[in-house]
């Protein structure tokens, strides 16, 4: 990729979008080694020229998910990793639309890969942008879709996925999954995921969500929010909804 790159640097506007529109029209060519050597440079492009790329970002996103749909292996995974590169550069609302748009496709790997877009949001955007952009109704609901999926495999990662997102939603989460209807057995599997979730890793959020008064030294504390960090609120995130008393919809799971 070296050599792709020290070129790529030093082409005018111009030829450089003449490049990225070919480079993602490659990506679809039924050779194989033509595909990667596009995506290579895809991938390239996407990084080193986020604003010169943007315009071409919906319709990138496009294709790359759909080369999930390839019986290789090889170009599946490869497709994924500049795909989930691509979602770094993009707004959260619009990558959710597509989410929302292909949630419902037919092929398995598509569906996967639209779960891993999902982390990959959480991941780069952070717990406040996510939460803020997404409500976790829509989450929930937008998720629904693959917790109720024929292909088991995909179900089971909807639910880890989802219960991923419980340290950025918190409670929210478990009363939206409450009003999507789920089926009975799924529910409790989902609902079940949530509280070994719950207990792992509280959510990364104001102790306020978690229904009790901040204490008056914490008033004036920053919160952080990156799991990355500690500060002395970290203490206090241990608290789950049911020590304040109040039910939650995972009691009694």
């Amino acid at each position: 990729q070296q050599p792709y790159k020290s070129w790529l640097l030093d082409v005018s506007t111009d030829v450089k979008r003449k490049i990225m529109s070919n480079a993602v029209d490659a990506v679809k060519d039924f050779n194989p080694k033509v595909a990667l050597e596009a995506l290579n440079c895809v991938e390239i492009l996407v990084r080193h020229h986020k604003h010169d790329f943007l315009p071409l970002a919906n319709m990138t996103f496009d294709v790359l998910l759909g080369e999930l749909c390839d019986f290789k292996g090889g170009i599946r995974d490869r497709s994924l990793q500049v795909l989930l590169e691509l979602v770094c550069k993009m707004s959260i609302h619009v990558v959710f639309q597509h989410v929302k748009s292909n949630v419902s496709h037919k092929n398995q790997h598509v569906k996967e890969g639209l779960l891993a877009v999902i982390t990959r949001l959480q991941d780069m955007h952070g717990s406040d942008h996510l939460r803020t952009s997404v409500s976790a109704q829509t989450m929930c609901t937008t998720l629904s879709v693959l917790l109720t999926d024929a292909h088991v495999d995909t179900r089971h990662l909807a639910v880890t996925t989802l219960a991923g997102l419980y340290p950025t939603y918190g409670e929210d989460l478990v009363d939206a999954l409450s009003r999507c209807d789920l089926p009975p057995a799924q529910n409790k599997v989902t609902m079940k995921a949530l509280l070994e979730q719950r207990q792992r890793a509280p959510p990364l959020i104001s102790p306020a969500r978690f229904h009790r008064p901040l204490q008056p030294f914490e008033a004036s504390m920053p919160f952080v929010d990156s799991p990355t960090l500690h500060s002395p609120r970290d203490s206090f995130r241990s608290e789950s909804p049911a020590a304040s008393g109040k039910p939650s919809a995972l009691d009694g799971v």
